[in-house]
């Protein structure tokens, strides 16, 4: 893989990145369900976070730790993929270009036919990042402000540009509480996180 952003252009590609995912993680599955397929050490983010400026270096830093040769990113939106982006959103980014690239995707509004707007960091309501090392997964909901990292092993996040936040924080009152403030339902994704968490 190259340092270039590889978009899925067929349905053929679209699925077979889908079914790659799928391996860790349930594309469809829904919070406050635990997403990934077992346990691991887990890490918390707000969703805007992962969708900013200097996140990209957080994954490079994820990517090299688990000697990726690359991650596959894809997102979802409020209707079905081509219908609402006019584009597949699924794409590949090469390990040494992460950084760089994983930004300029995010911000990329891609021709198509239908003439859709379709910028990631605006249109994706929920998204899912593998690498390909199968060690790691990362599943973001923008509804529940919430993002989650699973990792085989422990990684060292406190140092880089953004840092996770701490379980406690994710139970804050200041923050959302899911679907309809429902603090039941929050509670109860606190609860998974920490039954599925290693690291809790």
């Amino acid at each position: 893989m190259d340092d270039q952003v590889i978009f899925a252009h067929s349905q053929d590609e679209f699925d077979a990145m889908r079914a790659r995912m799928t391996d860790l993680c349930d594309v469809n599955s829904v919070l406050p369900a635990w997403p990934f397929r077992g346990g691991g050490y887990a890490y918390t983010y707000d969703f805007l976070t992962i969708l900013s400026r200097g996140f990209g270096s957080v994954l490079q830093y994820i990517a090299s730790e688990c000697g990726d040769g690359g991650i596959e990113i894809m997102g979802w939106g409020r209707g079905e993929a081509l219908d609402y982006f006019g584009v597949y959103p699924a794409f590949a980014i090469g390990a040494e270009s992460i950084k760089r690239s994983y930004e300029l995707a995010l911000s990329a509004d891609r021709v198509n036919p239908l003439n859709r707007y379709n910028v990631p960091e605006d249109m994706f309501e929920g998204i899912v990042i593998v690498g390909d090392s199968e060690s790691w997964c990362l599943y973001g909901d923008r509804d529940w402000d919430v993002v989650l990292i699973w990792s085989r092993f422990p990684l060292d996040l406190e140092p880089q540009v953004h840092k996770p936040m701490t379980f406690e924080d994710f139970l804050s009152p200041l923050r959302p509480s899911g679907p309809g403030n429902d603090h039941s339902i929050w509670r109860q994704l606190y609860s998974n996180v920490r039954a599925n968490s290693w690291n809790a």
